[in-house]
């Protein structure tokens, strides 16, 4: 095999100056330099969507094969968990428990049970089950099992186990929103992929859900069996109301 690597993966490697690393990456490179079929990388590397990982103590190195060549993609450095910057607990303008303009408990105009032009039950254009265009199970282009640019399973560029910069355990300066149940409190999060998607992590940093942009929000997957579970909707404030496939209204997000 012969070995290349991207901008991104020489870049990298830069700013890693640990000894220990760096001896066990030339071992690696080495290693694959003299494997002679793709069978010997498949029986000593994970692979995950045709991309292989393997872990350098705090490390993890990624790579494509094709034909006889291997492409070094990218390299993550595991860090300690953290919340990441965004926290409501420390950021007090994205809690609701103290910045009330954003809480639709006390901003009526947040709140769907009071301001009629968000509410699906009420405005049909809003509603899945009336617009079609909004209805992942009509308009395939907003459905991962069919439309698969936006699959972060075929999708690389989308997958934050390939995209380090779209993964919160890595990159804590992301740009996205906090999910909140109707209690005001913190659910989970969501980084914006690109202007289409946005991926949805627990607290323990797994990506648990995908988003597609729609019309007025987005339509709401479960990562691992790709099913349309829930919709967003704008709340015309730079946030989104929680509804799920019954158009009950069940949080918010900021």
């Amino acid at each position: 095999m012969k070995v290349f690597s991207t901008k991104v993966f020489s870049s990298k490697i830069k700013t890693f100056t640990e000894r220990d690393f760096q001896t066990k990456l030339l071992a690696l490179i080495n290693f694959l330099n003299i494997a002679n079929d793709i069978g010997v990388i498949d029986r000593n590397f994970e692979k995950s969507n045709n991309v292989y990982f393997f872990k350098l103590d705090d490390f993890r190195v990624f790579f494509t094969v094709e034909g006889d060549n291997v492409l070094l993609i990218d390299v993550i450095k595991k860090e300690g968990e953290r919340m990441p910057f965004k926290n409501p607990r420390i950021d007090n303008t994205i809690n609701p428990l103290i910045n009330h303009s954003i809480n639709p408990r006390i901003n009526g105009s947040l709140n769907p049970r009071i301001n009629g032009s968000i509410n699906p039950n009420i405005n049909g254009s809003l509603n899945p089950r009336i617009n079609g265009s909004l209805n992942p199970k009509i308009n395939g282009s907003l459905n991962p099992r069919i439309n698969g640019s936006i699959n972060p399973r075929i999708n690389g560029s989308l997958n934050p186990k390939i995209n380090s910069s779209l993964n919160p355990r890595i990159n804590p300066s992301f740009k996205g929103y906090y999910f909140y149940d109707l209690e005001n409190n913190p659910t989970k999060i969501a980084i914006k992929a690109n202007d289409k998607i946005i991926l949805i992590f627990d607290f323990k940093f797994n990506l648990i859900e995908i988003g597609v942009s729609n019309t007025y929000g987005f339509s709401i997957f479960d990562y691992n069996t790709l099913n349309y579970i829930y919709y967003i909707s704008s709340d015309k404030m730079k946030g989104f109301n929680i509804f799920d496939i019954n158009n009950n209204w069940i949080g918010h997000v900021k």
